[in-house]
C-alpha cells in the first residue's frame, strides 16, 4: 500500500511486472501525466489498481485490460477524458469500475456493437463527469448491480431500456419528461433521481423499493398509496416537488421507514398519526405543506425512540403541543456528546446494511436562519423546527429533557406564559428561537448554561429582561452568541 503519500511524477510500469503482486494502491499521491501503455505487460494476478485522487489526465489506454487478472479498477478523481468501453481484449473478471469525478466522453460511437465487445461489470461508478446523453454501450449489460450517473449534463428523457439494477442514482442532471414505466423492470432496491426536471406522477411500482429518492423535481398528482405489508422503504425523499392530496394511509406498513421528507409540496390532511407506530423513524420532515389540526395522536406511548429530526414548520397546525408523547423521544435525551458539532462542517458516513451502505441520506434543515444541506444523515445532530404554525399553550417542560438537542426554533406560533425554566438543562443546544410568540415573565436565569448557544431570537415576546443584568452579562460572556432584542426589555 502506496496511498496517501506525497509520490508524484508519472505512473511507473516496473510495479506491474512484480509476479505475485495482487493489490496496488497508490490513490491520494501526486501522479500527473498520462498512463502509460502496457503493451508488454500481461498480469493474471493483479486484483485491484486504486489511482483515484491523483492528477492523471488524457484518454485511458485500451492496454491497461492487458492486467487480465483486474477486479476492481479505481480511478476516480483525476482527469481522464475516455475509457475504451469496448474492445477486443475485454477483461472477464473486472466487476468493480470507478471512473467518477473525471472529465469523461464515452469512448464508443454507437455503431452495430455486439454484446460481447463490450465490457461487462457489476459496479460502474460514473459520477460527476461531463457525460451529454446516456452512454449507448449500458444497452449491453448483462450483470450490472450498480449504477452511477448523477452529476453529470445528461439531458433528455429516461431511456426505456434503462438497466436493471439494484442501485441506480440519475440525480442531479438535465432530465425532464415523465418516469417512464419501464424503470419498474429495474428491480432496484435504491432509485435516486432528484435534481432534475421530471414532470407527471409517481408510478405505484416505485412503492416496492427501500429507498427512493425524487427530491426537487416538477411532479404532481398524490403519493401512491400502494405500500404493501412487506413494504421494505427505508427512504422516500419527495420534497420540493408539487405533489397534492392527502397523506397516503398505507405507509403504516413500512414499518423500517427511517427518513421521510415531503418538504415543500401541496399535502393537505391531518397530522399523520399512523407514523407513531413507526419505531424506526429517524427523520420526519414535513415542512411548507397544508398539514392542519392538532399533533397529539392517541396511545402515543413508546413512539420514535429514534427520533432525531422533526421539522412541522409552516403548516396549519394548531393547539397546544402534547409534552408527555415527546417524552418517548430517547434518542434526543441521551447527552451522547459534551461539545458542539460545528455543523458547517460535519460530514458522516455510516454503516448501513446492504447496498443502502453505498447510500448517503440527505435533509435540508434551517438552523440560524440559514438553510443548509446535511449529507448523510448526521448521527449526532438532532433539531425541533414547529415554527409559523398555530400552535398555542404553554411550551412543555418536557422539552428541557432533549439533553442532545442542537436546534429549537418554536417562533411565529401563539404560545403564552413563561420559557421554561427546564431549558437550562439543554447543555449543547446551538440555536434556540421563540420570537414571534405570546411569551411573558422573565428569561429563565437558567439560559445562562447553554455555554454553546450561539443563536438566541426572542425578539416580539412581551419578555421582561432589563432587570436581569447579571443574566445578559453571561449571554454575552458565551462568544460568538448572535442575540436578538427581546420586546420589553434589551439584551
Amino acid at each position: 500500500m502506496l496511498d496517501s503519500n506525497l509520490l508524484h511524477g508519472s505512473i511507473p510500469l516496473s510495479p506491474f511486472s512484480l509476479p505475485v503482486l495482487q493489490d496496488l494502491l497508490l490513490s491520494q499521491n501526486q501522479f500527473y501525466g498520462q498512463l502509460p501503455e502496457f503493451a508488454n505487460i500481461s498480469s493474471n494476478l493483479l486484483y485491484t489498481l486504486d489511482l483515484s485522487g491523483n492528477h492523471l489526465e488524457g484518454p485511458i489506454p485500451t492496454s491497461i485490460f492487458n492486467l487480465r487478472g483486474l477486479d476492481r479498477l479505481q480511478l476516480s478523481s483525476n482527469h481522464f477524458s475516455s475509457f475504451p468501453f469496448n474492445g477486443p481484449q475485454q477483461p472477464k473478471n473486472l466487476s468493480h469500475l470507478d471512473l467518477s469525478n473525471n472529465s469523461l466522453s464515452i469512448d464508443y460511437n454507437g455503431s452495430s456493437p455486439t454484446s460481447s465487445s463490450f465490457l461487462q461489470i457489476n459496479w460502474l461508478y460514473l459520477s460527476s463527469n461531463k457525460l451529454r446523453a446516456f452512454p449507448d454501450f449500458l444497452r449491453n449489460q448483462s450483470r450490472l448491480a450498480y449504477l452511477d450517473l448523477s452529476e453529470n449534463q445528461i439531458q433528455g428523457e429516461i431511456p426505456n431500456w434503462i438497466v436493471a439494477t439494484a442501485f441506480l442514482s440519475l440525480s442531479s442532471n438535465n432530465l425532464h419528461g415523465i418516469i417512464p414505466p419501464s424503470i419498474c423492470n429495474a428491480s432496484a432496491l435504491v432509485l435516486d433521481l432528484s435534481n432534475n426536471s421530471l414532470s407527471g406522477m409517481i408510478p405505484e411500482c416505485l412503492t416496492q423499493l427501500s429507498v427512493l429518492n425524487l427530491r426537487s423535481n416538477n411532479l404532481t398528482g398524490p403519493i401512491p398509496d400502494k405500500f404493501d405489508e412487506f413494504c421494505n422503504l427505508q427512504t422516500l425523499d419527495l420534497s420540493r416537488n408539487q405533489i397534492q392530496g392527502q397523506f397516503p394511509k398505507s405507509l403504516v406498513n413500512c414499518t423500517q421507514l427511517e427518513v421521510l421528507n415531503l418538504r415543500n409540496n401541496q399535502i393537505t390532511d391531518t397530522f399523520p398519526c399512523l407514523l407513531k407506530n413507526i419505531s424506526a423513524l429517524h427523520v420526519l420532515v414535513l415542512r411548507s405543506n397544508k398539514f392542519y389540526g392538532h399533533i397529539g395522536c392517541p396511545e402515543a406511548n413508546g413512539s420514535w425512540p429514534m427520533l432525531q429530526i422533526i421539522d412541522l414548520a409552516y403548516n396549519n397546525l394548531s393547539g397546544e403541543i402534547p409534552g408527555t408523547s415527546m417524552t418517548t423521544w430517547k434518542e434526543m435525551m441521551v447527552n451522547k456528546y459534551d461539545s458542539p458539532v460545528h455543523l458547517e462542517y460535519s460530514n458522516y458516513s455510516g454503516d448501513v446494511t446492504s447496498i443502502r451502505i453505498y447510500y448517503g441520506d440527505a435533509v435540508t434543515i434551517t438552523s440560524k436562519g440559514s438553510e443548509m444541506d446535511l449529507v448523510k444523515i448526521l448521527t449526532f445532530f438532532t433539531l425541533i423546527d414547529f415554527s409559523c404554525n398555530e400552535f398555542n399553550g404553554s411550551i412543555p417542560e418536557e422539552m428541557g429533557e432533549f439533553k442532545s438537542l442542537y436546534v429549537l426554533n418554536l417562533s411565529c406560533n401563539a404560545f403564552t406564559g413563561e420559557i421554561p425554566s427546564s431549558f437550562g438543562n439543554m447543555r449543547v443546544l446551538e440555536s434556540l428561537d421563540l420570537s414571534k410568540n405570546n411569551l411573558s415573565g422573565q428569561i429563565p436565569p437558567q439560559l445562562a448554561n447553554l455555554t454553546f448557544l450561539s443563536f438566541l431570537n426572542l425578539s416580539n415576546n412581551q419578555l421582561l429582561v432589563g432587570s436581569q443584568p447579571a443574566l445578559s452579562s453571561q449571554l454575552f460572556q458565551t462568544p460568538p452568541l448572535q442575540v436578538t432584542k427581546a420586546y420589553g426589555g434589551l439584551l
